[in-house]
């Protein structure tokens, strides 16, 4: 969280009535110590960051928005009453955000909830099972959803084993086969 955030933050009214208790919106820690700023809101450093990612896109929205009106209702927009209309999504925007910031704080205040952020990166391991070699990799399950229609194919091609439709069969059968022997690195 940088000062930059933070300010962000305090421009849009992100203070403690919002964040929880705390700093009022000017951390009272020395500038050059970012993270005891963010910590100061006792919430945790990843939801201050998407508050202001989030904070920063509402701003840009507002900025491209107006222009975006005009060009593609020119009947309907002039670039006045599309920026009063950019002010009015934005500040529809920031009221939702607040709502659900609350919402998330309510759920992080829970006991044994866990403060981690939501999504992380994947092991390089935990790729390959989840992409190739797990039980519900990604490969097994497309497998397993064409394994059915494949059956009643077979039934259909038995009669005729030259056509075209067992020969798609019999490489989809194959690189099955292969998909599954092929050791991972």
């Amino acid at each position: 969280v940088t000062e930059e955030d933070l300010a962000r933050m305090r421009k849009f009214g992100f203070k403690s009535s919002i964040l929880g208790p705390g700093v009022s919106g000017t951390p009272e820690s020395d500038s050059s110590n970012m993270q005891s700023k963010a910590s100061t809101y006792k919430l945790p450093t990843w939801l201050l960051k998407w508050i202001a990612l989030t904070l920063q896109y509402i701003e840009v929205e507002e900025k491209l928005l107006p222009p975006s009106l005009v060009r593609d209702f020119p009947t309907l927009y002039t670039l006045e009453n599309a920026t009063i209309e950019a002010i009015g999504v934005r500040d529809q925007r920031v009221q939702n955000l607040t709502i659900t910031v609350d919402k998330v704080k309510h759920i992080l205040s829970q006991p044994g909830q866990s403060q981690n952020p939501p999504l992380r990166f994947l092991s390089d391991a935990e790729e390959m099972e989840y992409l190739w070699t797990g039980e519900t990799s990604i490969v097994n399950r497309i497998f397993k959803t064409i394994s059915s229609p494949i059956k009643q194919l077979k039934a259909l091609t038995t009669t005729s084993p030259g056509s075209e439709i067992h020969s798609l069969l019999k490489s989809l059968e194959q690189m099955r086969e292969e998909s599954l022997e092929t050791p991972m690195e």
